[in-house]
């Protein structure tokens, strides 16, 4: 069973962008397509009606969607 299973598709898990480099912040992960940097410190679960318009021009390649989930593994671990 999947997170939007559970919440009936009205509820959805997001790490928010800054646009605000923090040197020596190992736990932010860069965005190439120009948005920032993923926040993974701040996890937000938010309605899907907050959600105003697709934003194509934001996009996570493979390779930093691993990053950000390796990061997101790592501060897991107790």
């Amino acid at each position: 069973m999947y997170h939007l299973d559970v919440t009936l598709g009205e509820l959805v898990i997001v790490r928010p962008l800054t646009s605000v480099e923090r040197r020596g912040w190992g736990h932010r992960i860069r965005v190439t397509s120009g948005a920032g940097w993923v926040i993974t410190e701040q996890i937000h679960t938010v309605s899907v009606h907050r959600f105003c318009r697709h934003a194509p021009e934001i996009t996570v390649s493979g390779v930093e969607l691993d990053e950000v989930r390796h990061m997101l593994a790592q501060m897991l671990i107790v």
